[in-house]
C-alpha cells in the first residue's frame, strides 16, 4: 500500500510540473505567428489591416507628398511567454542582432523611401517632390532640429537623408499640409529580426506549458497616415508582413547568469510551496550577413509599402482590396 501511495504521489507531482523550454532554429526562417487579442472571455485574431480615422476626411486630390518617412530597426529585445493554471510556467527569451551596421540600415531606408514613391506612382498618384518645402521656413526649422539617425540599445531609427520625423503630437509639422497642393503622407515602419512561436497546442489544457521556438525572420509592422485638417487618417499593418529570405543564423548565447537567475526562481518557487512552477531564460544571438539582411528587409518592407498603398487607395476609391494586393 505504501509503495502504491508513493508511486501515486510521484506521478502526481511529475504531472503537475510545468514545462518552460526554448527551442532554437539555427538556420531556418520561422514565420511570425498571428497577433491575437483578448475580448471579454475569448481570444480573437486581429485583422491583417486596420484604419484609424475617417477616410472621407481625406481631400480629393490625386497629388501626394511624402516628407516624413522612418524605419525603426530592432537590434535587441526581451520576450516573455507566461502561462498559469495548476502551475505557473514562464519562458523568457533575450535576443540580439549582430553583423548589420548603420550604413546598411541607412541604405535600406533610402531604398524603401524611393520604393514607396514608386508604389504611389503605380497606383496613379502624382508624387510631388519634397524639395518644394525647402523654402518653407517652418520646414527648414524642423529640419534643423532633426536628430536622425537615432541609435539606442535595442533599436536604431533612420529617415531618408537624416530628415526630420514628427512625433505623435507635432502640430507645426502637420500644419505644413496646408501649404502644399497635395495630400501629405507620413510613413512609419518597424523591422524585427527574430520570431517567437509560443506553444499553442490544444492539449495544453492545464496551461502549464510556455514552450517557445525561436527562429530568424524579418517581419514588419507599420502604417501610412494621410494628414487632414481633421487629424490623421491612419492605415495600419496589424499582422506582421515577413520575408522568407534567411538573414544569417541563430546561436544560443545563454549566459551563466541566466541559469543562475532561473535557479534562484526555482528555489523561491519551491520554498513558497509551488514545486511545479518553472522559469526558463534563454539568450539568442542572430548573426546576420549584411547583404542577406538587406535583401530580407527590403523584401518585407517592399511588401509593406505595396500593401498599405493598395489598401489606402482602395479605401479612398470605395473599393475592396483584392487578395493579390495583400502582399504577405
Amino acid at each position: 500500500m505504501k509503495r502504491l501511495l508513493a508511486v501515486f504521489l510521484i506521478t502526481a507531482m511529475t504531472a503537475s510540473i510545468a514545462s518552460a523550454r526554448t527551442d532554437i532554429l539555427e538556420d531556418e526562417v520561422q514565420k511570425a505567428q498571428k497577433i491575437k487579442t483578448k475580448r471579454y472571455f475569448w481570444t480573437t485574431t486581429l485583422d491583417d489591416l486596420n484604419i484609424v480615422g475617417k477616410v472621407k476626411h481625406i481631400p480629393e486630390n490625386n497629388k501626394v507628398i511624402v516628407p516624413y518617412f522612418r524605419v525603426t530597426f530592432a537590434t535587441g529585445g526581451k520576450y516573455l511567454n507566461a502561462v498559469g493554471g495548476v502551475t505557473t510556467s514562464k519562458t523568457k527569451v533575450k535576443s540580439r542582432l549582430t553583423g548589420v551596421d548603420e550604413a546598411t540600415m541607412q541604405q535600406i531606408t533610402d531604398a524603401m523611401y524611393a520604393d514607396l514613391l514608386d508604389r504611389l506612382r503605380e497606383q496613379g498618384y502624382e508624387v510631388v517632390d519634397v524639395g518644394i518645402l525647402d523654402d518653407n521656413p517652418d520646414y527648414q526649422s524642423l529640419q534643423e532640429k532633426s536628430k536622425y539617425p537615432i541609435i539606442k540599445k535595442n533599436h536604431a531609427q533612420f529617415t531618408p537623408g537624416g530628415r526630420f520625423f514628427p512625433g505623435a503630437i507635432a502640430v507645426k509639422a502637420l500644419m505644413l499640409a496646408r501649404d502644399v497642393d497635395a495630400v501629405m503622407l507620413k510613413a512609419d515602419y518597424t523591422v524585427n529580426f527574430v520570431t517567437m512561436a509560443r506553444n499553442e497546442k490544444k492539449f495544453n489544457i492545464l496551461k502549464d506549458k510556455s514552450d517557445v521556438t525561436v527562429g530568424q525572420g524579418i517581419n514588419v509592422f507599420g502604417e501610412i497616415a494621410a494628414i487632414t485638417e481633421k487629424g490623421p487618417v491612419i492605415f495600419q499593418i496589424q499582422q506582421p508582413i515577413g520575408s522568407d529570405i534567411p538573414l544569417g543564423s541563430v546561436a544560443d548565447a545563454t549566459t551563466a547568469m541566466d541559469k543562475v537567475s532561473d535557479g534562484v526562481a526555482l528555489v523561491g518557487s519551491v520554498l513558497g510551496g509551488n514545486i511545479g512552477n518553472r522559469t526558463s531564460t534563454t539568450s539568442v544571438e542572430v548573426e546576420a550577413d549584411p547583404d542577406s539582411y538587406r535583401n530580407a528587409a527590403e523584401d518585407a518592407l517592399g511588401k509593406s509599402n505595396g500593401t498599405l498603398v493598395s489598401f489606402m487607395t482602395a479605401k479612398i476609391r470605395g473599393e475592396e482590396l483584392s487578395e493579390s494586393d495583400r502582399q504577405q
